[in-house]
């Protein structure tokens, strides 16, 4: 009887030991949002990849797995227990993916934001990521029209960042703004050490397509 007790004991604690031993599934849950509005980012698209070193200077990248972000910025990978395998010479990636090469769609964000890369950290936790605008403005004036007026100095201000120009013409790019947005540009100049009046113009960012990023203006006075 003490023999065929033993012998239950130890099944049973090689059950919980087996228990214990299974592996479970992984998932890498992602939130998007934009950086400047902090909006979730819809049908951004990502690719999950297997990233092996080779050596110190050849890695190849296995693609496993594609997805788009939902309504609410989120997405998920998961990677089923008996084929998950991470080692000192390879990992799991996320990358910022352009699947629809030829269809550009205006309605969704890939085109429109920087790219997301990063590597999944197995927590358990929900990876938050706040990804920039690609788009840009770019402002310009020439340096007939600069040494015309006689400039000393211009300064521009949108309400993310700002530029000051001393050269004799003017050509700034004012990056990571939404496309398909209008943004605000406040400038002024000086003129031997005499300040201009404030000029505000409200300039609309276009991206008609998936290769143009930015619309250029020049100022006017």
């Amino acid at each position: 009887m003490k023999k065929l007790l033993f012998i239950c004991l130890v099944l049973i604690a090689c059950q919980k030991e087996e228990k214990k031993a299974q592996k479970k599934d992984v998932c890498y849950k992602l939130l998007l949002l934009s950086k400047t509005k902090q909006k979730p980012l819809v049908n951004f698209d990502l690719v999950l990849t297997k990233d092996t070193w080779l050596d110190y200077r050849t890695l190849i990248q296995t693609v496993l797995d594609r997805t788009k972000t939902d309504s609410n910025g989120k997405a998920s990978f998961v990677i089923k227990a008996d084929s998950f395998n991470e080692t000192i010479t390879s990992s799991y990636g996320i990358y910022h993916s352009f699947i629809d090469t030829l269809a550009f769609d205006s309605t969704a964000d890939t085109w429109k934001y920087a790219g997301w890369n990063g590597f999944p950290v197995i927590d358990g936790k929900e990876i938050l990521s706040y990804v920039p605008p690609v788009c840009h403005l770019r402002v310009l004036l020439s340096r007939e029209k600069y040494e015309a007026l006689n400039i000393d100095s211009i300064y521009l201000f949108t309400p993310f960042s700002s530029y000051m120009n001393t050269y004799p013409q003017l050509d700034n790019n004012f990056l990571e703004l939404e496309c398909s947005e209008s943004v605000k540009l406040t400038y002024y100049f000086y003129i031997k050490g005499v300040k201009s009046k404030e000029y505000t113009k409200d300039i609309f960012i276009s991206k008609n397509t998936k290769y143009k990023y930015g619309t250029d203006y020049e100022l006017e006075f």
